[in-house]
């Protein structure tokens, strides 16, 4: 089972409802520049390569409902 932390599942569920890197990043309190590179750590834990991926594979694991 892929264990995420609450952070990763909010970024995931903001991912999902279409926000942009720089929005998430603001919502967060985070920079882009940040943001960026703990996005590449989330999709490489996850096994997958780009946003849509990552989305699609936390909605088949039960990591997100509904946005």
């Amino acid at each position: 089972m892929l264990h995420i932390t609450p952070w990763e599942r909010q970024t995931l569920q903001l991912m999902a409802q279409g926000k942009a890197i720089d929005d998430i990043g603001a919502l967060l309190g985070i920079s882009p520049t940040d943001l960026g590179m703990r996005v590449t750590a989330l999709f490489a834990k996850m096994g997958v390569t780009n946003r849509a991926d990552a989305i699609a594979d936390a909605f088949r694991r039960g990591l997100l409902v509904g946005s």
